[in-house]
C-alpha cells in the first residue's frame, strides 16, 4: 500500500497534454459537460475527473474510430484491433466497463463482446466528447463501472434557430490514401429547428516502417511496409427535427451508420509464434472483413417549468437496430479497399435490438439541497449465429432508478447520489440469471482559494456480468481463445477514491488526478491448465478439452471466466505555461498499475506515457507540435510478452481565411513525424498489427 501511494504522489508532478490558447487568467473553460447529472457545469467545476474534446483541440484529434480520436488524452487509449476498430480505455478499463453514449444514451451495439467489434459512434459528427473517468454507475448503469464516454452532436435541435448554419470538408491522408468528405448543415425559423449531417470515408491498408509481424515470420513483400487487411470503407446521415422555444425542445433524430473494414492478422492468431502459415494461407486470411450497419431513431425533449419545485425535465427514447457480419469474399483476398460482400460469404452475424429510455427531474433547492431524479431503462435482444458464434442468443432487460443531491456551503458543495438497479440476462438453452445492483457516491468540490480548487469523490460502484462472461462457450478467433463462460458469476464491486487539484499561478496552470480502485469478484478471463502440466491449455477450434496426440496441440487459449480481487491505481497530470498571449507550453503524464490476486499483472494495461507540447496562434496562422514519448511495459501478465518504448512526433499548421460568407481554412497535419514502429501493449494485435507509420493529413474546410 505504501508503495502504491508513493506512485500516486510522484503522478502528481505538474505535466500535460494539448492545451487551448486562451489568456494565462482564464480559469474556468466556457464549456458545459452535459453528461454531469445538473448538465451545467465545466469539467473544473465537478467533482468526478472529467474532461471535453472540443474546438480547435478537437479537430486536430479527429480520427476514423472514437477510439484513436480520445487516444492521446490523458487516461485515455484505444484498444485498436484494425484501423476500423478502437475503442477506448480509460484507466486500463475496457470493454463491458466503459459505457460508451451518443448523446447520453447508449450506442447499443456488439463492441463489447469483441474487440474487433468497431464502437458505431462517429467522431466527426461530434461537437464535443465527453469523458467522465472512474465509477459512473449511478447515473449510468452497471457497464459504466469504469467510466464514460460521450458523444454530443448537434443530431436533434436543442435551441431555437433563425439562420442557416453549417461546416463542409475534405480531408486526405498519406499513410492509408484516406479520403474523407463530410457536411453539416442546420437551420430553423425560430420554432423549428433542423440538422442534417453525412460523412463518407475510404483508407486503403496503411503503411508501416517494417513487418507486421514482430517476429519477421512472414518475410514476403506482402507483409512488408504496411498491414495487409486493413483498409476501410464507411458511410453515415444523419437528420434531426425539433420544435424549440425559450423554455425547451421537442425534437427526433435519425442516423445510419454503415462500416465496412478489414481485420489485420484474423486468423493469423492460429499459428504458434514464430511459426509462418502455409503456402496461400496468409492471402486467404486477408479477405475477412467486417460488415456493421446500424439504424438509431432518438426521440429527445426537454422543458424549464417557469416557477414550482421542478427546475427541469428531460428525457429520452432510443430505438436502434444493429447488424455485424464477418465476412470471406473470394474476389477480396489481399485487396487493398473493402470489397462488396456476396450473400453467401457471411460467416458470423452478430444482432442487438434495444431500445433505451431515460427521464431526469431536477428539483429547485429544498431546505438548501438540490436534485436529480432520474429513472433509466434498457431492453435489448442480442444474437448471434455462425461459425464464431461463441455467445448465445440473449435477451436481456434493465431498470434503474438514481438519484443525486447536492448542497453548498459557501464556495464549496458537497454531492450524494445512490441507484438502485435490476438487470436480468435470459439467454436461449441455458439459464437466465437476475442481478440486483447498489451504487453509492459521495463528492466534494471545495474552493481551497480563487485559483485553486480540489474535488474529492468517493463510490461503491457494482457491475453485473455481461452476456459472453456469463454464457460463452466456443472458439474466439479474434483473439485466439477458446472461452467458457461461468453462470455463477457474482456482481462485481468497486471502491473508488479520486482525488483531483487543479491551480492557476499567474501564466502557470497545473491539474492533478490520482486514483485508486479496490475490485471485489472482478471479473476476467483465467487461464485452464486441466491435464495438470503446470502450463496454460491450448486446444482446436472444435475442442473444450486440452488438445494433443497426433494432431498436436491446439492454437486457441483455453479461458474460463473467474473472479477475484483486484486494484487499479494511478494518476493524470497536466501543465500549462503561457508563454505570450497566445502561445503555451505544456507538460502531460499518465499511468496506470493494475494486479489481481496474489500481485499478477492483469493484461493488456497501458504503458506510462509523457510528453511536451507547444501551441499558439498569430494572426490567421494556428499551430502547434507534440512529442509524446511511451515507456517499455514490462508489467506483463502470464502468457503476455513485453512491448518496447516508443516515441511520436506530432505536427500542426493551419491558416483560416475569413470571408463575409464564412471562414475558409487549411490544414497540414503530421502524424508520427519519426515514423517509428509503435506497437500498443493495449491491443490485441500489438505484435502483428503496429500503428501506422509516418502520416501527412490535408484538412480543407468552410465554415458558415
Amino acid at each position: 500500500m505504501q508503495s502504491r501511494i508513493f506512485w500516486v504522489a510522484l503522478s502528481m508532478a505538474p505535466l500535460t497534454g494539448w492545451s487551448q490558447t486562451e489568456p494565462a487568467q482564464t480559469v474556468i473553460p466556457n464549456i458545459i459537460v452535459t453528461a454531469d447529472p445538473f448538465a451545467n457545469r465545466s469539467p473544473v467545476e465537478a467533482t468526478q475527473p472529467t474532461d471535453v474534446l472540443s474546438g480547435e483541440d478537437l479537430q486536430r484529434a479527429r480520427s476514423s474510430t472514437l477510439g484513436d480520436t480520445l487516444a492521446n488524452q490523458p487516461g485515455v487509449h484505444g484498444a485498436d484491433f484494425s484501423a476500423g476498430s478502437s475503442r477506448p480505455v480509460i484507466r486500463g478499463l475496457g470493454g463491458p466497463r466503459v459505457r460508451i453514449l451518443d448523446g447520453g444514451s447508449g450506442v447499443i451495439d456488439a463492441s463489447t463482446i469483441s474487440p474487433d467489434h468497431a464502437v458505431s459512434a462517429e467522431a466527426f459528427r461530434a461537437r464535443q466528447i465527453e469523458i467522465l473517468k472512474g465509477p459512473a454507475t449511478l447515473l449510468y448503469g452497471s457497464g459504466a463501472i469504469g467510466g464514460v464516454i460521450n458523444v454530443v452532436s448537434d443530431l436533434v435541435p436543442t435551441q431555437p434557430s433563425t439562420e442557416l448554419h453549417g461546416s463542409l470538408g475534405f480531408s486526405g491522408s498519406s499513410v492509408d490514401r484516406g479520403r474523407t468528405g463530410f457536411g453539416h448543415l442546420g437551420g430553423g425559423n425560430g420554432t423549428i429547428a433542423f440538422h442534417l449531417d453525412a460523412l463518407t470515408r475510404k483508407t486503403r491498408d496503411y503503411d508501416i516502417p517494417g513487418f507486421a509481424d514482430i517476429d519477421g515470420a512472414r518475410e514476403d513483400t506482402a507483409e512488408r511496409g504496411h498491414v495487409p487487411n486493413s483498409a476501410t470503407a464507411t458511410d453515415s446521415l444523419g437528420a434531426g427535427l425539433s420544435w424549440t422555444g425559450e423554455r425547451g425542445f421537442l425534437g427526433l433524430g435519425w442516423s445510419a451508420y454503415d462500416s465496412r473494414y478489414g481485420v489485420p492478422g484474423h486468423g493469423a492468431e492460429e499459428h504458434h509464434a514464430g511459426e509462418p502459415p502455409a503456402e496461400g494461407e496468409a492471402a486467404e486470411e486477408a479477405g475477412v472483413r467486417i460488415a456493421l450497419d446500424q439504424h438509431r431513431v432518438e426521440l429527445r425533449g426537454g422543458y424549464r417549468p417557469d416557477g414550482g419545485s421542478i427546475e427541469r425535465i428531460r428525457g429520452s427514447l432510443v430505438l436502434s437496430t444493429y447488424e455485424h457480419a464477418e465476412i470471406e469474399p473470394e474476389d477480396a483476398h489481399g485487396a487493398e479497399e473493402p470489397a462488396a460482400e456476396a450473400e453467401d460469404a457471411h460467416g458470423t452475424v452478430f444482432h442487438n435490438e434495444g431500445r433505451e429510455a431515460r427521464l431526469e427531474l431536477t428539483h429547485r433547492p429544498w431546505a438548501g439541497w438540490r436534485g436529480v431524479f432520474g429513472l433509466q431503462g434498457l431492453v435489448k435482444q442480442f444474437s448471434a449465429s455462425g461459425e464464431e458464434a461463441f455467445v448465445p442468443p440473449v435477451d436481456s432487460e434493465g431498470l434503474g432508478i438514481f438519484l443525486v443531491e447536492e448542497r453548498a456551503w459557501g464556495e464549496h458543495r458537497l454531492s450524494l447520489g445512490s441507484r438502485l438497479e435490476r438487470l436480468s440476462h435470459d439467454p436461449q438453452a441455458s439459464r437466465k440469471r437476475d442481478y440486483s445492483l447498489f451504487s453509492l457516491s459521495a463528492g466534494m468540490h471545495l474552493e481551497l482559494s480563487e485559483t485553486q480548487h480540489l474535488g474529492v469523490n468517493l463510490s461503491r460502484a457494482q457491475r453485473a456480468p455481461d452476456v459472453q462472461e456469463l454464457y460463452s462457450n466456443g472458439p474466439h478467433l479474434a483473439t485466439a481463445t477458446f472461452e467458457r463462460g461461468n453462470l455463477e458469476l457474482r456482481e462485481e464491486t468497486a471502491l473508488n477514491l479520486d482525488l483531483g487539484w487543479q491551480g492557476t499561478f499567474g501564466a502557470l496552470t497545473v491539474s492533478i488526478d490520482g486514483f485508486y480502485t479496490r475490485y471485489s469478484d472482478f471479473i476476467f478471463p483465467s487461464e485452464v491448465d486441466e491435464d495438470g502440466d503446470g502450463a496454460p491449455d491450448f486446444v482446436h477450434a472444435e475442442e473444450e478439452s486440452p488438445s494433443g496426440g497426433e494432431e498436436g496441440p491446439g492454437d486457441l487459449l483455453l479461458l474460463d471466466f473467474s473472479q477475484t480481487d483486484a486494484d487499479f491505481w494511478g494518476g493524470e497530470a497536466q501543465a500549462r505555461l503561457q508563454l505570450a498571449p497566445h502561445i503555451s507550453a505544456s507538460l502531460f503524464g499518465d499511468f496506470v498499475r493494475a494486479e489481481r490476486a496474489g500481485g499478477v499483472t492483469l493484461p493488456r494495461i497501458p504503458a506510462a506515457r509523457l510528453g511536451l507540447g507547444l501551441d499558439g496562434q498569430s494572426g490567421p496562422w494556428h499551430f502547434g507540435a507534440r512529442i509524446t514519448r511511451v515507456l517499455r511495459q514490462n508489467r506483463t501478465a502470464v502468457l503476455e510478452s513485453e512491448t518496447a518504448g516508443y516515441t511520436l512526433l506530432s505536427a500542426d499548421l493551419a491558416f483560416v481565411i475569413p470571408a463575409r460568407s464564412g471562414d475558409f481554412s487549411i490544414a497540414l497535419r503530421g502524424r508520427n513525424l519519426l515514423d517509428e514502429e509503435a506497437r500498443n501493449h493495449v491491443s490485441f494485435l500489438k505484435d502483428l498489427a503496429p500503428l501506422p507509420g509516418a502520416n501527412l493529413k490535408l484538412d480543407l474546410g468552410f465554415e458558415f
